[in-house]
């Protein structure tokens, strides 16, 4: 049996353990969401000019040197290996402003290195860089439906205009286009002519789409997926001479 020393001592050790201050839980970290740069964004999306038209591309950055992608169509009758100028030769013109004014920071030319008609996309390298231009990252996946895009692009001359909206359908086969082997991103981001060869961009600012093309009953847009435009600049090349970093 238990003397009534050994009782005392262990009922006054159990009051100690009761009254020791307990730890304080240390909440989980939580990593701060990345805020959206809409004025990087738009500043990557200068307006293009061709013969008597306008469009828009995305500009990135490759070592020293400066390239864009835009919808083909938008340059398709300037010269190029492919498909050879329909009224002579015509001058691809670059114009950026500061976003949200109409102050012009640059003015550049730009030549064509790889085009695909068939998808719509076209890879140019800028020809004279200027040091207040901005670029774009470019990611390597295919959208989830429902996820929330950004469009900048210049419809009717608008520039650096920016539209938001879903995905609409990640990869679809538009009923407008005759080629049902043709996967385009829809999405119900507002844009008009000149929009074509904007952007479209995620929440991070990652452009994971090219405008290409929109529907006149609903309009609503459609964009080449990043993903494809990297599987066509490497199709055919071992080592690919100008091409942005796409990220995952």
């Amino acid at each position: 049996m238990m003397t009534k020393a050994v009782i005392s001592l262990v009922m006054a050790a159990l009051a100690v353990g009761c009254s020791m201050k307990q730890p304080t839980p240390v909440p989980p970290t939580v990593q701060a969401e990345k805020v959206l740069d809409v004025e990087q964004m738009v500043a990557s999306v200068p307006l293009v000019l061709y013969g008597g038209g306008a469009g828009s591309g995305v500009l990135f950055k490759s070592g020293n040197r400066v390239g864009m992608i835009t919808a083909a169509h938008v340059i398709a009758d300037s010269p190029n290996p492919e498909k050879p100028t329909t009224y002579g030769y015509q001058v691809i013109s670059v114009v950026g402003y500061k976003p949200g004014t109409e102050i012009i920071l640059y003015a550049t030319t730009a030549s064509i290195l790889k085009l695909d008609p068939k998808q719509d996309w076209a890879l140019l390298e800028i020809s004279v860089p200027h040091e207040s231009m901005q670029f774009a990252s470019f990611g390597d996946r295919i959208p989830k439906i429902g996820e929330e895009v950004w469009m900048v692009g210049s419809p009717l001359l608008d520039v650096g205009t920016v539209s938001r909206g879903v995905v609409c359908h990640p990869d679809r086969s538009p009923s407008i286009c005759s080629d049902t082997s043709l996967k385009f991103i829809h999405t119900d981001a507002v844009g008009a002519g000149g929009s074509s060869g904007g952007g479209l961009f995620d929440k991070n600012g990652v452009c994971i789409g090219i405008v290409v093309r929109r529907n006149p009953i609903t309009l609503t847009m459609y964009a080449v997926s990043t993903y494809y435009i990297h599987e066509g600049i490497c199709e055919g090349l071992l080592e690919p001479d100008l091409m942005p970093e796409f990220i995952n």
